[in-house]
């Protein structure tokens, strides 16, 4: 999620499909975000993490968007890690 907004907290973790702890989830914000303020996202980070969720915030010195630098970067790298060390899939039907 890109300056986003984790939404239906009421549904979790209830809501949560199978694979959600098989995710990487890079969540990014901005601190000068006039849409979403920071101290309204940042709980819901660290409530996914409390559920098992793996889960990377990051701050930006941004507004409500895209920092075509240090964020570019970094969601590059991020998808880099994950794409040289996918999560741990069981085989269909193996028992966990």
């Amino acid at each position: 999620a890109i300056s986003g907004w984790l939404h239906r907290e009421a549904d979790w973790p209830a809501g949560f499909g199978t694979a959600v702890r098989q995710q990487r989830l890079l969540v990014t914000h901005g601190r000068h975000d006039p849409l979403i303020d920071i101290s309204l996202a940042a709980p819901r980070i660290t409530r996914l993490k409390a559920l098992g969720v793996p889960a990377l915030w990051a701050e930006y010195d941004k507004d409500h968007g895209l920092d075509p630098g240090e964020e570019i970067a970094d969601i590059r790298r991020h998808l880099l890690d994950a794409e040289a060390a996918p999560p741990h899939s069981p085989a269909p039907g193996a028992i966990a």
